[in-house]
């Protein structure tokens, strides 16, 4: 005897290998609508980029602030004050300078922080509007009329029973009718605002309410477990970070030189190396450094968060691409799947057969 686990197992990957075939998602919508969902709380999220690069170059050792990366295709070393006699201070005046050093790059030590805040807090955002992220790539599933009623056959396939093949027929057509309906009904919205509450209590709620709206509900149900596990497994991916760094990582680099250049530059680019024999820091105003980790806080998160505000749409629409090819596919084919092997499915044709 054939158990209904193998049974369903079987029968599910025919199914996800049927809609691998037919499942064809305008990409290009679903990215539009994501990242236009993802530019709504603009102002809280710089604003919150803002706040965390300052705090965190605020606690950072004047050492921190003033240490240099020498870059090259087999290393990379920090250079700190405290090697002014060993190599720092040429690096740091090229650095300054916007040179290479033996042909190798320079980099700010702040850099590679202020670029971890930044992904850290767009990762966070993203995850806060993970809702906003689902909900294009399922609107522009269900909206496509063949797609859901291959939907309403795969699951009167599944669950018809006993039912003659002439009604099957007219049950799917009313399920399909019924899935189209369900789309726009006030519980797929509302569910992004309360994505994280129990499967549980959203299916408990179906029991009292019209069979679009159960429809609904399932349909709700599945987005909260996909995006309780899936997308949050695609934010902590070192493939989206990655992603993210390299979207700010140039214009990070290049806004920190200028505002070290803006508070220290201009009392060292015209020394002359030789000259220097002690610590570079005997050579700076002792109020100057006292208050460099202040002062860059406050010009590095500034001048960071008018970059973002400029550049927002442009690196929302790559995290949209990237989520979009990530998440769509597979994802949304195991997502469909799952629905129509739900339980509550079962509940909803047989609900629907007294109709017919």
């Amino acid at each position: 005897m054939v158990s209904r686990t193998s049974r369903r197992n079987r029968e599910g990957k025919g199914i996800i290998q049927f809609f691998n075939k037919n499942i064809h998602m305008d990409k290009d919508k679903a990215i539009k609508d994501l990242a236009q969902a993802l530019g709504k709380d603009k102002s809280a999220f710089i604003s919150k980029v803002q706040n965390n690069i300052y705090d965190r170059i605020n606690n950072c050792s004047i050492k921190e602030c003033l240490s240099v990366v020498e870059i090259s295709s087999y290393f990379e070393k920090i250079w700190e004050p405290s090697d002014a006699l060993d190599g720092y201070i040429p690096r740091f005046i090229a650095f300054l300078r916007k040179k290479k050093y033996n042909n190798h790059l320079l980099d700010s030590y702040l850099t590679d922080k202020v670029v971890d805040e930044v992904v850290s807090t767009y990762s966070n955002f993203v995850k806060e509007h993970s809702s906003s992220i689902i909900k294009p790539l399922i609107t522009n599933i269900l909206n496509d009329k063949k797609i859901v009623d291959s939907i309403a056959n795969e699951a009167v396939k599944t669950w018809q029973g006993t039912l003659p093949s002439v009604l099957r027929s007219k049950l799917a057509t009313i399920l399909a009718h019924k899935i189209e309906a369900s789309i726009s009904t006030d519980i797929i919205h509302a569910s992004s605002d309360a994505i994280a509450t129990a499967a549980s209590k959203i299916v408990a709620a179906s029991a009292s309410i019209p069979i679009t709206k159960s429809i609904a509900v399932l349909l709700a149900k599945h987005t909260a477990i996909m995006l309780k596990g899936v997308v949050a497994k695609v934010l902590a991916s070192a493939a989206f970070k990655t992603m993210l760094a390299t979207s700010v990582k140039k214009f990070v680099a290049a806004k920190i030189l200028t505002m070290i250049l803006a508070s220290l530059g201009s009392k060292l680019a015209g020394i002359s190396i030789g000259w220097i024999l002690a610590p570079l820091i005997i050579v700076f105003v002792a109020y100057e450094v006292n208050t460099l980790p202040e002062k860059l806080a406050k010009n590095i998160s500034t001048a960071i968060a008018n970059e973002l505000d400029e550049k927002y749409g442009s690196i929302n629409k790559q995290i949209a691409s990237n989520l979009v090819t990530t998440i769509g596919g597979p994802i949304i084919t195991a997502f469909i799947s799952d629905m129509i092997h739900d339980d509550s499915m079962k509940d909803l044709i047989n609900e629907l057969k007294k109709s017919i």
